[in-house]
């Protein structure tokens, strides 16, 4: 890269371009690291926060979608960081094609296991913290949630 590019290698959404083997990556859409670090606090937002917060959102969601087809890529529209160190690694799903829903080790089992090529889901939902449903609406949210990926092969 140029000198004056360097900075770029520093951040997942330029350095993923340039991996050429298999790699797995998730993010949280309302990514709450990122979010508590450039508004300086954490929810309620108000509108301005929240217009920010929806513009990380579909950001996040479009790095996720441009990533090579040799990504594993997991990007729920939650409000959250860093899952693979909770139970939500287990328990947090994203509906995906071919399967009613996938976990992020539901994904990592069926990607490791070859027994799909390349899985992504990626929560297409809007609004913030959308894709982290309650009980009573679950089956209302999960029906609008995921957004195909063309080089996805269904699991």
């Amino acid at each position: 890269p140029k000198h004056s590019d360097k900075w770029k290698c520093l951040f997942g959404e330029f350095r993923t371009r340039t991996v050429a083997g298999k790699f797995a990556v998730s993010a949280s859409q309302y990514d709450s690291f990122q979010l508590y670090s450039n508004i300086g606090d954490g929810p309620p937002y108000n509108a301005a926060h929240l217009a920010y917060a929806e513009m990380l959102r579909v950001r996040t969601a479009s790095v996720m979608r441009e990533l090579n087809t040799t990504a594993a890529a997991f990007s729920p529209a939650c409000f959250g960081h860093c899952i693979t160190e909770t139970p939500l690694f287990w328990t947090q799903e994203v509906v995906s094609v071919g399967s009613p829903t996938l976990s992020l080790a539901d994904l990592l089992f069926r990607w490791t296991r070859k027994l799909t090529s390349t899985p992504q889901a990626i929560e297409k939902c809007v609004g913030f913290n959308c894709g982290c449903c309650n009980a009573d609406d679950c089956d209302r949210c999960n029906a609008s949630r995921f957004e195909p990926i063309g080089h996805l092969s269904p699991c």
